[in-house]
């Protein structure tokens, strides 16, 4: 899959936080939802700045499904012990997003399902390297066509819901807002030029 991670993280986040969506925290926990929807794509900064490109970024332990669910185990009491059942949901949705996005990766590449016990990468098709420009292939093969339907069909529900839009605009705003470096130097100098009257 190339484009359609966030899109179908967005949609199973949405579906998991629906109790949760009139609270003031819903904006942050569906943020952790699209960030676990691409988290395992992380290690291609690590692929292509340190590895040289010289494995497969399938290879690397972001995209084993075993090391998602031992670090799932491994935080579960803490995480239950510091924040409680919301702590837990959170966790668990991470934990679906990540499996999500190897489950769409599996479509047209491969993923170590049965890692450690099978070494093999599974997957229903292999795209075949046809064009010099790698994304080209992704592109112009038939699979492109279920990721597009993946991003019409959160396209159709993000956008009639003006509530939802709405709640965004309003958290983008104040953390453009907290991060400004002229509102923090401004709010400086009127601070210095009222000490010094």
């Amino acid at each position: 899959m190339f484009i359609a991670h966030m899109p179908a993280g967005f949609l199973l986040s949405r579906y998991l936080l629906k109790d949760e969506r009139d609270e003031p925290s819903y904006i942050k926990y569906l943020l952790i939802g699209l960030i676990a929807s691409i988290a395992p794509d992380f290690d291609l900064a690590y692929f292509h700045l340190i590895d040289a490109r010289q494995h497969p970024h399938h290879s690397y332990w972001t995209h084993i499904p075993i090391f998602w669910v031992g670090i799932y185990m491994f935080l579960v009491y803490p995480v239950y012990k510091w924040l409680g059942r919301t702590g837990i949901k959170l966790l668990s949705m991470f934990l679906l997003c990540g499996l999500l996005h190897m489950s769409l990766d599996s479509v047209a590449s491969g993923i170590k399902w049965l890692y450690p016990i099978d070494k093999s990468y599974y997957g229903l098709w292999r795209i075949p390297s046809v064009y010099d420009w790698w994304v080209a292939n992704y592109l112009f093969h038939w699979t492109f066509v279920i990721e597009v339907t993946i991003c019409s069909i959160a396209g159709v529900v993000f956008f009639p819901d003006k509530a939802l839009r709405n709640d965004l605009k309003y958290q983008f705003l104040v953390w453009l807002y907290q991060i400004r470096p002229s509102s923090k130097l401004m709010d400086k100098l009127v601070s210095t030029d009222s000490r010094s009257e």
